[in-house]
């Protein structure tokens, strides 16, 4: 039935914080596979709160971008670093990019679409080309990322895209936008 677990599928949770009324999307520590009446235990499950500019709503016109690779300036990314997807100046997607959890190692960032719900307006249309920004852990710092290919978005889309990289600029700056003229 559509909707449902089978078997082999890894669920996925969320946590209620009654203080907020909000839903976060969780970590848990084991992927067990599910099974018709099986009980598997986890440890523990993992809050996973987006980083600030990263912050968006679920919509009924899911996209998925995956990433074979993703690195800043040549280094891989760290599974404390976290990966946003943009309409202009709205983020209308994010993962956390731990690769341990992801299938394969290939990670998705999830690209929501204008649905015609008030808390999806400037979300992505068909055509449009998501942008993606970075947000690195360690230096608690925000950049710009650069997609090895532009696909544009549609409903249902699941579009798979080998880099998405942080470059300096010719300033030196990581994600910058300043770059010699030809």
């Amino acid at each position: 039935t559509e909707g449902y677990m089978m078997t082999g599928d890894v669920p996925t949770f969320k946590i209620f914080d009654a203080s907020e009324g909000e839903y976060h999307d969780a970590t848990a520590s084991d992927n067990i596979p599910w099974t018709n009446m099986g009980m598997p235990f986890i440890d523990s499950l993992e809050n996973l709160v987006a980083p600030t500019l990263f912050s968006f709503e679920t919509s009924t016109l899911p996209a998925a971008y995956f990433f074979t690779s993703a690195t800043i300036d040549g280094t891989e990314l760290s599974p404390d670093d976290w990966v946003g997807a943009f309409n202009g100046e709205v983020c209308v997607g994010a993962r956390k990019w731990d690769t341990s959890q992801c299938s394969n190692g290939v990670c998705d960032v999830p690209v929501m679409g204008e649905d015609n719900y008030d808390w999806t307006a400037g979300y992505m249309q068909s055509g449009d080309i998501p942008t993606f920004m970075v947000f690195d852990y360690s230096e608690n710092d925000y950049y710009d990322a650069v997609a090895s290919e532009n696909i544009p978005w549609e409903n249902l889309g699941m579009n798979i895209i080998d880099d998405l990289n942080v470059f300096p600029d010719c300033s030196g700056d990581l994600g910058g936008t300043a770059w010699e003229s030809d």
